[in-house]
């Protein structure tokens, strides 16, 4: 059977993009959506929850993404859920979920509607 892994969020860029270059060159940055879910607490009370998800974009979508995302920006990502495992520098065992980046579009752009599509970048890429 075949299965489904899509993800799709909208957010803030919580922090700068950090782009780096593999051994062989592929350009790769990683950065931090965060979202805000208000919610009513028992009581009325409103209150807000915050989740923080951590992005992965490769190639040329990696580096225009160093050049346009800011904190604070609002953006909308999609793309695929993959659970990185790795060894620190103790050799333990480490693992983090994180969202594979396919499409990001800037979502608080000041440009003409017309002119939007160079802030929309569609990259396909497979592992």
């Amino acid at each position: 059977m075949l299965g489904l892994n899509k993800v799709i969020i909208i957010g803030q860029v919580s922090e700068r993009a950090e782009l780096r270059y593999t051994p062989e060159g592929v350009a790769v940055v990683c950065f931090t959506v965060t979202i805000c879910r208000p919610f009513a607490a028992p009581g009325g009370r409103a209150l807000k929850e915050m989740d923080s998800f951590p992005v992965v974009a490769w190639r040329e979508l990696a580096e225009r993404c160093e050049d346009e995302l800011q904190p604070g920006s609002d953006v909308h990502v999609e793309g695929r859920l993959r659970n990185h495992t790795w060894r620190d520098a103790l050799g333990r065992q480490m693992s983090r979920a994180e969202i594979i980046a396919e499409r990001i579009v800037m979502l608080d752009t000041d440009e003409p509607a017309e002119t939007q599509g160079r802030y929309d970048y569609d990259y396909q890429w497979r592992e």
